[in-house]
């Protein structure tokens, strides 16, 4: 009886700790858009829909970038011009100068410059085939 009461208790004890440590993490995973959320309750959605399909800034055209919050169209002219003098973007790092370090700290995990699985199956024949 007093093994069971005592692991009842251990059990409560480590749940709670387990949902504050979530809770936790949950908070600071928006805290760098925290305030911005106040002041639009839609922000919430857009920013969940680009973390769980992050834009990929080599395939993305104007309509593309406009889906990500934070950015001015001043800014998404840049980085496409940007794009187009050096062809390819080989890490998301390359816009931080054209958008400043603050707005690349809150649209970093919204955008990829990873190649698709497909565009890698075109480099590993190209190796192969001309060496």
């Amino acid at each position: 009886m007093q093994a069971t009461k005592f692991g009842f208790i251990v059990f409560v004890l480590l749940l709670f700790l387990f949902r504050t440590k979530v809770t936790a993490q949950s908070d600071s995973l928006l805290a760098p858009w925290a305030e911005f959320l106040e002041d639009d309750p839609q922000l919430i959605e857009r920013i969940q829909e680009r973390i769980d399909r992050p834009l990929n800034i080599n395939r993305a055209d104007k309509n593309d970038w406009l889906t990500v919050p934070f950015l001015s169209k001043t800014q998404i002219d840049s980085i496409l011009a940007l794009r187009e003098r050096i062809g390819r973007f080989k890490s998301k790092r390359q816009i931080r100068p054209v958008v400043g370090g603050s707005t690349y700290r809150l649209i970093r995990p919204l955008i990829t410059a990873k190649k698709t699985p497909a565009e890698r199956k075109l480099l590993f024949i190209h190796k192969t085939y001309y060496p």
